[in-house]
């Protein structure tokens, strides 16, 4: 079992539908990338947190399961990934709630573990409801199997609500933090660009498409970021 992961963060690939993976490379010196990559799956909060250290040492506690193909004729492994303990613990209550499988439960982890925690333990269904994946009736459901057991995860009172206002605002949707502008600025970081002219050409490009943009793709704001001036 692999337990712990620590090498160079090569990319990030964010899924449409909330969550993604990643590639790790353990270092075969100070800063250099080996021979070997990992590809692994991550939350959807924590894409956000990874995508401006694409290129940077990062370490992800991890845990290896088998994800079963074609009704049981075949089995591929799959290695998961969290920056903290806080985020493993919480991951693994929600695969236990009936209707959360791995992926999920890894789409469902929008916001920071903490928060979620905070309103499952206040008994928060609109918060819950306003995550990928979870509707009214499974955000009830996580909140009886779980109100109990989240403990010290949740964050103290205070930080209740912030799932649902974060939602509600849409806070990291449309700006350089959303996951696939952030891949955008990296990629154009790679292909040369100066970072902060880079973040600026994808700002610009975010800026134009309006209400559209959290419906962008990478490769769509990197297209469309070659034609700003």
């Amino acid at each position: 079992m692999l337990a712990r992961l620590t090498g160079i963060l090569e990319s990030i690939d964010a899924s449409p539908t909330g969550g993604g993976t990643v590639v790790v490379s353990p270092e075969s010196g100070p800063g250099q990338a080996g021979a070997l990559g990992y590809e692994v799956m991550v939350p959807s909060a924590s894409l956000e947190v990874l995508a401006p250290r694409v290129g940077e040492r990062v370490s992800l506690r991890t845990f290896q399961y088998l994800e079963q193909q074609a009704q049981g004729a075949s089995f591929i492994p799959r290695l998961v990934g969290f920056l903290s303990e806080v985020d493993e613990r919480l991951f693994d209550l929600l695969t236990k709630v009936k209707g959360l499988g791995v992926k999920r439960a890894l789409r469902a982890m929008a916001a920071p573990s903490g928060e979620i925690a905070g309103a499952i333990a206040s008994g928060d269904v609109a918060a819950l409801k306003n995550l990928p994946e979870i509707g009214k009736k499974l955000a009830e459901t996580v909140i009886l199997e779980l109100k109990d057991k989240v403990g010290s995860l949740a964050f103290e009172s205070g930080s209740r609500g912030a799932v649902a206002t974060r939602a509600a605002s849409g806070a990291g949707s449309t700006g350089l933090d959303a996951p696939a502008a952030q891949q955008a600025v990296s990629a154009l970081v790679r292909l040369g660009e100066d970072r902060s002219e880079a973040e600026s050409r994808v700002r610009a490009v975010l800026k134009e498409a309006g209400d559209s943009a959290p419906k962008m793709s990478p490769d769509e704001i990197l297209a469309a970021s070659f034609a700003v001036g």
